[in-house]
């Protein structure tokens, strides 16, 4: 020592640096194995394989159909049911022909509702001609719409089934996290605009039996998508959710729907657990996290560059290198501080009561964290916890849209029996629905206006919680109106 000082600082330094580092490991793997061991106590599951069901068998599995089999055939190219063709090679038979794609044909809206825009059957038929659908027209172009759907009929033949087939369980490799594949999902998208189209066609030619089969296949989506564990299904689902009361609402505004139909519409959405259905993605969603974190944690350092090059970088993160040679318990440290937010998350929701408190107080967001170094440190959780903040309000409209679908399909019933619509929704109880719904925001009735007596105004406060009256701004998106507005009510007679 007294030969060599510098050379003996410089393995002292590099003795500490050492300590400190694996002493740093070892804090922050007892504090993740205390916070596993409360959990645990909590009945949480932590892991996304927790969450693996048994096998089911084929025949009631509606995920062992043959075109489900085919979303997960090929990586880079599963079944799917896409309203627009997406390739050339692809050909179509019409009449017993076979034509090819034309890719400069664009899907029309199903219509805007902050526009007053209804559905324009005719371009939907021209559409239809152009992508080569259809050959010849006829007076109805809803009607040619219907003939032109039958393209997709073999594919739609197969998902009825789901009535033989009360179960769904996909073959998905848990143990993957959140780079689990998850194909099938675009196939569930494509489905439901499909059935939706073909609900409104079969209302506009006056079937509403077959529109209300329309609506139970469409709601299968729903259904099938129940147990399967993770953020992206859950969020599949509601936009799922979100198609079918569109066009229950669509029907609505053109009083196509009878009340015997609107009852069993009104006695499905009723089943739907929204705020349960958030709480479970939320959970499953931490488990495919924590199965990310773990993997990160226990990969060598040629692995970590290749996550390193699929995923970084994100704002504020660390080069690249940086990643590759991170403390373990930098990755500890960001698995704690994404499971105690999500837990503070789980404890806003009350499930039982559909209700959820934005207001409860959640002190680990990461998004709170201002500090440059906190925040490059915490980087890994940040990004995650910005795209969770936002889910929570999706789920708060998705119930809010669910509340006012069965108002309104109550609000119909009354009008097909009365010749009017209500002076408030009290006269609804309970001929017409059991119970008024809370405002999800608001905590109290939806805000309620007859309109004369062929219209009415419904909706709930929104995100601000403060009642705007009602009104659209028709330059405006839906997500970006001041108030919750039912977009569906009837045009007022002039």
């Amino acid at each position: 020592m007294r030969k060599h000082p510098w050379l003996t600082l410089t393995i002292a330094i590099i003795g500490l640096v050492a300590l400190f580092y694996f002493g740093l490991d070892w804090l922050m793997e007892r504090r993740w194995r205390n916070y596993e061991q409360d959990a645990h106590g909590r009945r949480v599951k932590l892991l996304l394989t927790d969450y693996a069901t048994p096998p089911i068998p084929d025949d009631r599995n509606f995920a062992a159909l043959p075109m489900m089999r085919a979303a997960f055939a090929s990586a880079a190219n599963p079944f799917t049911l896409p309203l627009r063709p997406n390739t050339k090679s692809t050909p179509v038979t019409v009449n017993g022909q076979q034509t090819a794609f034309n890719l400069a044909a664009l899907p029309p809206s199903l219509g805007d509702p902050i526009r007053g825009e209804r559905i324009d059957w005719t371009q939907w038929r021209k559409y239809f001609e152009d992508v080569g659908f259809l050959k010849d027209e006829t007076d109805d172009p809803a009607k040619d719409v219907l003939r032109a759907l039958d393209h997709y009929a073999p594919p739609l033949q197969e998902w009825e089934q789901w009535g033989s087939r009360p179960e769904c369980r996909f073959p998905l490799d848990f143990t993957q996290g959140i780079t689990l594949s998850m194909s099938h999902l675009s196939l569930f998208q494509g489905a439901a605009k499909i059935l939706g189209l073909r609900l409104r066609a079969h209302l506009a030619t006056g079937n509403p039996e077959a529109a209300f089969a329309d609506f139970e296949d469409s709601f299968q989506g729903y259904r099938a998508l129940k147990d399967e564990p993770s953020l992206i299904s859950g969020l599949v689902r509601i936009s799922i959710l979100a198609l079918v009361v569109n066009e229950v609402g669509g029907g609505l505004q053109e009083h196509q729907w009878p009340d015997a139909i609107l009852q069993r519409i009104t006695a499905e959405l009723a089943t739907v657990r929204t705020f349960a259905d958030y709480r479970f993605a939320l959970n499953s969603e931490r488990g495919a996290m924590n199965v990310t974190f773990d993997s990160w944690i226990k990969a060598s350092v040629r692995e970590r560059r290749r996550i390193a090059a699929a995923s970084l970088p994100y704002p504020g993160s660390p080069p690249a290198f940086v990643f590759e040679w991170l403390p373990r318990s930098v990755f500890r440290a960001n698995q704690l501080q994404q499971n105690f937010f999500t837990d503070e998350l789980v404890n806003q929701i009350d499930a039982d009561n559909l209700a959820i408190d934005p207001d409860r107080a959640t002190p680990s967001s990461p998004l709170l964290i201002t500090g440059t170094v906190e925040q490059s440190y915490y980087f890994l959780c940040r990004e995650s916890a910005s795209v969770t903040e936002r889910i929570r309000s999706r789920y708060m409209t998705m119930q809010t849209r669910l509340d006012e679908t069965r108002l309104a399909c109550a609000l119909e019933r009354f009008y097909l029996a009365h010749g009017t619509y209500p002076g408030s929704l009290t006269e609804l109880v309970p001929a017409f629905i059991a119970e008024i719904p809370p405002d999800v925001y608001a905590r109290a009735p939806y805000l309620y206006q007859p309109v004369g007596k062929s219209s009415f105004r419904l909706y709930g406060v929104g995100e601000n919680r403060k009642d705007d009256g009602g009104h659209i701004d028709p330059k405006k998106s839906e997500s970006r109106q001041l108030d919750a507005v039912w977009l569906f009510a009837p045009p007022e007679a002039k």
